[in-house]
């Protein structure tokens, strides 16, 4: 069980981790971005920071501290809580963790809402390259892939205050679910 101490240290470097493949505030201008943050330089520390190293050297500091995080229950935890609004970049960092359970994998899956692409596209590998969420079905395939290899570790229990969100009423016999990997169904 994690504590609150622990919580709240997650929570921040979520925070901090989804500003790492925003470049928003990166490419705006100094005097613009003064302007921005002005009276709310704590909220936006993230970004001021991403703007003093770099937007790569910041990506890959957040990379690196996602990475060396061990536990399944603190991954889980950060998936929980992370504002799927965001770009993908931080759930492809968590759920490609070697530390990611697969109880973990399935909530990220279906909160990146599989059924529209496989409704919409077959599959999200036929979800066009140039359309605006590419990456989200890119990171589906992604997590498809590992969980056809077996490559989600299964330590955490099922709980029952954590909600899978997938959709009823779907065929896992028929086209095109069938071929959605059973381990996330």
């Amino acid at each position: 069980m994690l504590n609150d101490i622990r919580k709240k240290e997650l929570e921040t470097l979520l925070q901090w981790a989804a500003c790492a493949n925003d470049k928003y505030y990166f490419n705006m201008s100094e005097e613009l971005f003064g302007e921005s943050i002005l009276g709310k330089e704590n909220l936006f520390k993230p970004y001021i920071y991403q703007r003093e190293i770099g937007f790569e050297e910041f990506k890959d500091e957040m990379s690196k501290k996602l990475a060396v995080i061990s536990s399944a229950e603190e991954l889980q935890y950060m998936i929980v809580s992370y504002n799927f609004d965001g770009a993908p970049w931080v759930i492809e960092q968590l759920t490609m963790n070697p530390a990611c359970d697969i109880f973990s994998a399935k909530i990220a899956y279906w909160r990146c809402s599989p059924a529209y692409y496989y409704s919409n596209f077959g599959s999200p590998s036929n979800y066009p390259a140039n359309k605006i969420n590419a990456s989200w079905a890119n990171l589906l395939v992604k997590i498809e892939d590992k969980a056809n290899s077996m490559g989600f570790i299964d330590v955490l229990p099922s709980v029952d205050d954590i909600k899978i969100e997938q959709p009823s009423g779907i065929d896992f016999s028929s086209e095109p679910y069938s071929c959605l990997p059973e381990a996330l169904r």
